[in-house]
């Protein structure tokens, strides 16, 4: 009797303990813990290169608003230099007339002058459009434009100056001043991450930006060009086979340059600039065929660089926009929304109920 009771007392135990763990099992509680997906997380968007964090409302004192009226009043002030100019009260010679008075092998004919019309005008949009300026980027304004803008348009006015005086010092002075105005112009460039930002502004912004400074700087390039050979020929009087050469020279080198900036950039009206340029140089010099042989096939090889990267652009453009109409598609049907409990990582954890320890 003894062995009986040890086994039936044995049994009890064991039911004893089975119900407990019954009991700890009802009191289980489901932690549910999403998967580290791309569709479910959420990261923080890099800034990328010359995007600027608004961390200052002022940029060495100037306000936003003050920066925007400074840069209209720059504007107005290249105007009127070039109106005085043009009036001749900096200089009995012109802009034009001086470039005559001093021809060289790589000066382009009189019609490529017409370029700066569609410069100014963009020039005036920028101006205009800074008052409307997204402001999710204005940082980009304050800090990445910044004073550069106003930069160019003062080297703008003093080149101006210079080079109206028409003398050997004053050319040499206006080619150290194009090339500062080219610099701040590039600096523009690269601070906005021209060619390689989605505008928040949308094609407004575009405009007043990538092709403003783009068309901008390709012309300044071809100037300075211009500028360098005519300043060193009022030191160094090159005879003519040596005078082509150089011509030639350059023109392989704002080819080779230009070239880069249209793959690297993805910036079709830089490059497009040198084509427009090439041409009026070539046609300028039909009774030097190396120069015009030159000239017109840079035209043409540039021209067909620019168009490819144009058409790049288009392409991309509607593709993205194809990309984010599907995706938007897709979020108004819940395709991007789990169906089911499979995108989720269930960990279940045993947590004993305040009555199963009692």
């Amino acid at each position: 009797m003894g062995q009986k009771e040890a086994i039936e007392e044995r049994k009890g135990l064991e039911v004893e303990v089975l119900d407990e763990t019954t009991s700890q099992e009802k009191d289980v509680t489901v932690i549910v813990v999403p998967q580290h997906s791309e569709s479910m997380s959420v990261r923080p968007e890099p800034l990328g290169k010359g995007t600027h964090a608004a961390d200052s409302r002022t940029n060495c004192g100037v306000s936003l608003i003050q920066l925007k009226f400074v840069n209209l009043i720059g504007f107005i002030v290249v105007i009127l230099f070039n109106y005085t100019s043009s009036a001749g009260y900096f200089s009995s010679y012109g802009i034009g007339t001086v470039s005559r008075m001093n021809p060289t092998k790589i000066s382009p004919a009189g019609g490529a002058f017409a370029i700066w019309a569609y410069i100014y005008i963009l020039q005036a949009f920028f101006v205009v459009y800074q008052f409307v300026w997204p402001k999710e980027d204005e940082a980009l304004l304050l800090h990445g434009v910044g004073f550069w803008y106003l930069g160019t348009c003062l080297c703008n006015s003093f080149w101006i100056v210079a080079f109206v005086q028409g003398n050997a010092a004053a050319l040499w002075c206006s080619m150290f001043i194009i090339f500062g105005l080219l610099a701040s112009i590039c600096k523009v460039y690269m601070n906005a991450s021209c060619w390689r930002r989605t505008r928040p502004g949308g094609v407004f912004q575009f405009l007043a930006l990538d092709v403003h400074f783009s068309l901008y700087g390709g012309w300044v390039t071809v100037a300075s060009i211009v500028n360098t050979s005519i300043a060193i020929n009022t030191a160094w009087g090159a005879d003519p086979a040596t005078a082509s050469a150089c011509s030639v020279i350059m023109l392989v080198v704002a080819l080779v340059l230009n070239t880069i900036i249209a793959v690297t950039r993805r910036d079709c009206v830089w490059p497009g600039v040198l084509a427009w340029a090439s041409n009026f140089i070539s046609a300028a010099h039909q009774d030097d065929t190396a120069v015009s042989t030159c000239a017109l096939v840079v035209c043409i090889l540039i021209g067909i660089v620019s168009a490819g990267v144009g058409v790049h652009n288009i392409f991309m453009l509607f593709r993205g926009r194809n990309a984010t109409r599907d995706e938007n598609t897709e979020g108004a049907t819940g395709g991007n929304l789990p169906t089911s409990t499979a995108g989720l990582l269930e960990t279940r954890v045993a947590v004993p109920s305040e009555t199963s320890g009692k």
